[in-house]
């Protein structure tokens, strides 16, 4: 829903949040729409808090495989239109756009920064006309050149924070329950791994915390109780400590989300909210920094976690236990070896 705030409230917002960059920056935008409709209504703190939400969600929940840009242009424009004629209501709704594409722009990420951006502005130049994009974006560099740098700066250090905007903007609106809640903490959210037998779920994620110590990327001798919690889909500090890259743990996360027959979704875990807050590292997106090594290692991962395939693993000698290791592991899942076969070549 499009914030309305009283007069009162929009002066202490502006006075609050007006030397930030995205505030100054949503004030251009505004500034550039008042030139050609000055019926727009929404003041610039209001427009402020709606692309601060609209950026915050598309930071943290946008998936690659979902254009949810027309989808984003209806639901506003329906909140709106019931306040004012339609065609000032499209105004509005291209102000919000043209505010949080610009935000998106300063993302150094190729996902955000080219492809949400380019479908954002081509659902606007179908919905709104190619005309009048073409109009506004004669009139914004003038008004915005001098905040891109500022923009760039600021948002390298926003998009790997913890902290967001929108929590910022509800924590002043309500002093209140944040007097009340002191030093609250992130949520800790967990994979939701959906594996129903106990004792096969076990198995497996043992097997998953035993090659991630072994490849380097979970610190070694993880208390067994804490990983299995990892994968519990409840909320909870699990201390679990991550040492390999960032770019590595986030193309793993973004994996396992991925396999929706295996783990249920909840609302607001996301890859961000696993790497930033459970695992407390840097959201890393280069894509470029996963090698298919790693690949390979994330694939196999999958493969242990999923349960709707029966694993058989060869027995080590001497009852040592099953034989996991990366060589036995890619000829089971290549169907390739069977319970009998001689193992002395993976020793």
């Amino acid at each position: 829903m499009v914030a309305r705030f009283k007069e009162n409230q929009r002066n202490k917002l502006r006075d609050y949040f007006r030397t930030y960059v995205y505030y100054r920056l949503c004030h251009a935008v505004r500034t550039v729409f008042m030139r050609r409709c000055s019926e727009i209504s929404i003041f610039e703190e209001e427009l402020f808090v709606d692309a601060v939400k609209t950026l915050d969600d598309l930071l943290i929940n946008a998936d690659p495989k979902e254009d949810r840009s027309s989808d984003l242009w209806s639901e506003k424009l329906f909140e709106l239109r019931n306040k004012n004629d339609v065609n000032i209501a499209k105004e509005e709704v291209a102000m919000l756009f043209y505010a949080v594409m610009l935000g998106l722009q300063s993302v150094n990420n190729s996902y955000f920064r080219s492809t949400l951006q380019r479908r954002l502005r081509s659902s606007l130049e179908t919905l709104w006309g190619k005309d009048n994009c073409n109009s506004v974006e004669l009139l914004l560099p003038q008004e915005i050149t001098g905040l891109k740098s500022e923009m760039y700066q600021w948002m390298r250090v926003y998009y790997t924070a913890p902290e967001s905007l929108t929590s910022e903007i509800q924590s002043f609106l309500r002093p209140a329950k944040k007097q009340m809640v002191k030093d609250k903490e992130p949520p800790y959210y967990t994979l939701a791994y959906n594996c129903k037998d106990e004792t096969l779920r076990m198995k497996r994620i043992d097997f998953v915390r035993r090659k991630w110590e072994e490849w380097g990327w979970l610190k070694p001798n993880t208390d067994v109780d804490d990983f299995a919690h990892f994968f519990s889909g409840q909320k909870r500090d699990c201390q679990l400590k991550w040492i390999a890259s960032g770019a590595i743990l986030k193309y793993l996360i973004s994996q396992l989300l991925d396999m929706h027959d295996c783990f249920d979704h909840v609302k607001g875990c996301s890859t961000k909210t696993i790497v930033l807050n459970q695992l407390k590292q840097t959201y890393d997106s280069h894509k470029d920094r996963v090698d298919d090594l790693i690949k390979e290692k994330v694939e196999l991962t999958k493969k242990l976690l999923n349960y709707h395939k029966p694993l058989e693993f060869p027995t080590l000698p001497y009852n040592q236990g099953d034989d996991i290791s990366d060589g036995a592991l890619s000829e089971v899942f290549a169907g390739e070896m069977h319970i009998v076969k001689d193992l002395n070549k993976y020793k």
